[in-house]
């Protein structure tokens, strides 16, 4: 049936993008762990929070080589915005008992530190605080979250570039063209069953995870050989839209290809009763 063929097409298509897109994942994670690339991020944004260029305070410094922020191994791949709050309230006397006392010490020590981004949150807490160094350090706490937050969009915007990039090189070099891979499937019932089959084991496996699919896919559509021919034209617009949909993710690919492969299903109809009534 012609909605039947256009489903499993379908299918096939977006089998191919998820097998493209593990393997650039693949690629994206060794070549991130290679250059620590989450890690150099990390360390990068603190310095600019802190404005670390701008000043060395030993204050600051202190903050960042406190045990709750930087780790004993020295790989830095998180901080945890409470531990941050806790190791700035150490380094600035704002611990122990809740007294005007400490909270005057507090204040003191807000503004022998230089002017920046750390100075001015801490001076707008302690002014909401109405004495309460806890919640000076909650509002710390807060702040460090949310900037955190900004840095993981960064770090995210990094990646997509990244695969962005790998996409493009691997479907140019490999000549994978979208168009072409449409065109096949739209005329070859066979691969069409292939295709239905190794999505259905791809599902049942969860394979947003599994780079190893990427081989048996790509082999499947006569993708073995790298700079084989370079591609122009129509093939290499359908091979930059290859290197696009990639760039979507496997995560984004295996979803589109579950819900797909429910269409197809539904689509077949139900299973006839036999004569017996069962």
């Amino acid at each position: 049936m012609f909605g039947s063929q256009v489903l499993e097409t379908a299918i096939g298509i977006a089998l191919f993008f998820l097998a493209v897109s593990l393997f650039v994942t693949a690629l994206q994670e060794f070549i991130a762990t290679a250059l620590k690339l989450r890690a150099n991020t990390l360390a990068s944004g603190v310095d600019e929070l802190l404005e670390q260029k701008k000043n060395l305070d030993p204050v600051i410094q202190a903050i960042i080589n406190h045990p709750r922020v930087s780790p004993l191994d020295g790989k830095l791949s998180y901080i945890c915005s409470t531990s941050f709050a806790a190791a700035t309230m150490h380094v600035l006397g704002g611990i122990g008992d809740a007294s005007k006392d400490q909270f005057n010490q507090l204040e003191i020590a807000i503004g022998n530190l230089p002017a920046g981004n750390l100075k001015s949150v801490l001076q707008l807490a302690a002014s909401r605080a109405q004495g309460d160094v806890t919640k000076v350090e909650q509002e710390v706490a807060t702040w460090f979250d949310e900037s955190m937050d900004r840095l993981s969009g960064r770090y995210k915007r990094y990646s997509g570039y990244l695969s962005l990039g790998l996409g493009a090189l691997l479907a140019v070099g490999m000549n994978l063209n979208a168009f072409a891979v449409g065109s096949t499937l739209w005329t070859s019932p066979v691969l069409r069953d292939q295709a239905s089959a190794a999505a259905a084991a791809a599902i049942a496996k969860g394979a947003t995870t599994v780079p190893a699919i990427s081989a048996d896919v790509l082999s499947m559509f006569g993708f073995q050989t790298f700079f084989a021919t370079f591609p122009s034209g129509m093939a290499l617009l359908g091979c930059l839209i290859t290197a696009f949909a990639v760039s979507l993710g496997a995560p984004f690919w295996f979803d589109f290809l579950q819900s797909i492969v429910k269409m197809n299903v539904r689509g077949t109809g139900d299973k006839p009763a036999k004569a017996d009534g069962s």
